[in-house]
């Protein structure tokens, strides 16, 4: 009688599993092109929990996120939507994305003045969408798919753009002790903002790099990296044991530049005009860490300066205070 009564337990339990299992699914194909979608995602009560979430673990573990503007006056310029290129990813983008984000977001209670206004959508690798939970998390955040249509429909709404063009490669290679760059040989973010004729807007999240410590495996992870596109964890955290996703105690703040044009819709750029383009948006970026590095950055750090990579040339430009 008793085994009865178990196997039945067993049986409930497998039921709702599978039930769960199922309107899971059936969930994850209704909202399936939501990250494709410009509009806000997600009702303002889930949007300030999740807010409301991040900001207490970010208390409980220490870290904090603030914002300071170069020039908010001429931020936008008379322009609908930017391209802003935001850098440094470090091993996981966990102040400037999961603590920083909802400051962005006008109605979830946690907006900030200033960037609200930028209207921004996040540029995201098409593999968050697929991992349950932290799909919904990052669509609350405005995070949506990486695909370059997306991004053209995110721009033509009015919205401003945010892309990491370091992505996978700052993730690989972060270096607590030494603040780096990384683009791509084609700068598809530059050619994005000259065909559409959006400025871009360089962003520097400063103690970015410093909230985990990336350790070895270097030429495995970049193997990895340029075959697949997968970016391996090898990192530690707080208290020092690896692969923990509690970050060291640290203050981010998160630096919005000043606009660099890229003139009229240009829809086939020359080669030469992508450069030019690059070297002006470098120029600005090297700018805005010395005027800033000294400030929020340890003086260890700082002091050794800021390398901009161009992926399989090496160094290109070294910044120093």
């Amino acid at each position: 009688m008793e085994e009865s009564s178990e196997d039945e337990g067993r049986k409930n339990r497998r039921r709702l599993l599978l039930l769960a299992l199922l309107l899971y699914a059936a969930w994850f194909a209704y909202t399936h092109r939501a990250r494709h979608s410009a509009a806000a995602w997600g009702h303002r009560w889930a949007a300030r929990f999740a807010a409301s979430l991040c900001k207490a673990i970010g208390t409980a573990l220490g870290l904090t996120f603030r914002v300071e503007f170069e020039d908010a006056e001429g931020l936008h310029g008379g322009h609908r939507g930017l391209v802003a290129a935001v850098g440094p990813h470090g091993v996981f983008p966990m102040a400037m994305l999961g603590f920083g984000a909802f400051k962005f977001r006008r109605d979830c209670g946690f907006g900030e003045p200033g960037l609200v206004d930028l209207n921004a959508r996040f540029a995201g690798a098409s593999i968050v969408f697929l991992v349950p939970l932290v799909r919904e998390l990052v669509l609350l955040m405005g995070v949506r798919d990486a695909a370059k249509a997306t991004l053209r429909r995110l721009l033509a709404a009015g919205h401003t753009l945010a892309i990491q063009p370091g992505g996978i490669w700052e993730m690989v290679m972060c270096d607590s002790s030494q603040e780096a760059l990384y683009y791509q040989r084609s700068l598809g973010f530059v050619r994005l903002a000259m065909e559409t004729g959006k400025p871009l807007l360089p962003c520097y999240s400063f103690g970015e790099n410093q909230l985990f410590r990336s350790w070895g495996g270097h030429g495995l992870r970049l193997w990895v990296a340029k075959r697949l596109r997968i970016g391996l964890p090898f990192f530690h955290g707080r208290w020092g044991l690896p692969l923990c996703l509690a970050p060291r105690p640290t203050d981010v703040t998160f630096v919005v530049g000043r606009r660099v044009p890229t003139g009229a819709p240009n829809a086939k750029p020359t080669e030469a005009e992508v450069e030019a383009v690059f070297e002006r948006y470098v120029d600005e970026v090297c700018a805005l860490f010395c005027r800033n590095a000294g400030k929020y950055l340890p003086p260890e750090v700082a002091a050794n300066g800021l390398q901009i990579h161009r992926i399989g040339q090496g160094v290109v430009r070294h910044a120093r205070l």
